[in-house]
């Protein structure tokens, strides 16, 4: 067994919301982590996240559980980023710049300070945004910085499809790209299913799959999520999932193939924001993208998503 495999990564959850919460007991049950701190802005509640997890141990793979302070982040090899200004229901993630903004901008900084060379997963929205501002605030390398992005709604993408065609997600392939909110497009051209492009397996499976609307599917992995944080005031097992995913590809170095969003330069002719693609995640962070055969529509809607992320980055005065 080499030292790779000997290594018991720490990482530090910073937010113990729903979301930060429910990735500590995720981690946790999978044992994925060595060390874990919990920070939050009331620290009686990470406090009681640490008491909770810890009278678990001993069902649990052993690991030191603790809260925190921002110092308490030294040596972290992943930094989760699950912090939330914003407080009711939203309609677009978009509105939530302003207040989570200023948040990035008081925690990024001590957290860069104690932690320069960890990985940071950002799941606090707009992710692509505040993505961006982790990067700049932090004065990391744009590879140490990617979040959630389209991550789910591929996953929610999968699903609908699966369900529609009577199959095992795990037979669908394909992509989300862009921002993780309104202006994220499906890009058809990549889904495939049991290894037959969408719109030849639908005439392979003799019309038994009813047909696939589009724009119907399109449109439920858009706003399944503002329905689900309407009716239970959260989104948080599906999204921990997701950043398992990641924070197991950093910590085993997996070179996994994630629709993660990252720091773009010229991908498609979009640069200088962060947006969601095919990324190669192993444990230096995002280290390629991968290349997409678009059609032209494609990359008209994929650049149209760069655009309305960029503006919201530049109404932030980044």
């Amino acid at each position: 067994m080499n030292n790779a495999q000997l290594h018991r990564p720490k990482i530090t959850i910073v937010g113990m919301g729903s979301v930060g919460s429910t990735l500590a007991y995720a981690l946790a049950v999978r044992g994925l982590v060595g060390e874990m701190v919990l920070i939050n802005r009331t620290a009686e509640k990470a406090v009681a996240n640490e008491r909770d997890l810890n009278h678990g141990m001993c069902f649990l793979p052993h690991a030191v559980i603790r809260a925190g302070n921002f110092e308490d982040a030294a040596d972290s090899d992943v930094v989760a980023i699950c912090a939330d200004a914003h407080k009711g229901r939203i309609t677009n993630r978009l509105d939530l710049a302003g207040g989570n903004t200023a948040l990035i901008r008081e925690i990024v900084p001590p957290l860069a300070k104690a932690a320069p060379h960890a990985v940071y997963v950002v799941v606090t929205n707009p992710v692509d945004v505040i993505a961006y501002e982790v990067i700049k605030v932090g004065g990391f390398a744009p590879c140490q910085v990617m979040a959630t992005g389209t991550l789910l709604d591929t996953a929610r993408l999968r699903y609908l499809i699966a369900t529609h065609c009577g199959i095992n997600p795990h037979d669908v392939q394909g992509y989300v790209l862009g921002e993780h909110g309104d202006s994220e497009m499906i890009a058809w051209s990549t889904v495939t299913v049991g290894g037959t492009r969408m719109d030849q397996y639908c005439i392979a499976c003799g019309g038994r799959c009813g047909g696939l609307n589009k724009e119907e599917i399109a449109n439920r992995v858009k706003k399944v999520g503002y329905e689900v944080y309407a009716a239970k005031g959260a989104t948080n097992f599906a999204v921990c999932e997701s950043m398992v995913r990641m924070i197991q590809a950093v910590v085993r170095n997996e070179n996994r193939v994630l629709t993660v969003s990252s720091m773009l330069d010229d991908y498609l002719g979009v640069g200088d924001v962060c947006l969601s693609v095919p990324s190669l995640v192993n444990r230096g962070g995002v280290k390629t993208l991968l290349p997409l055969q678009l059609n032209e529509e494609e990359v008209r809607a994929f650049r149209h998503s760069g655009d309305v992320v960029r503006s919201v980055i530049r109404k932030m005065g980044f």
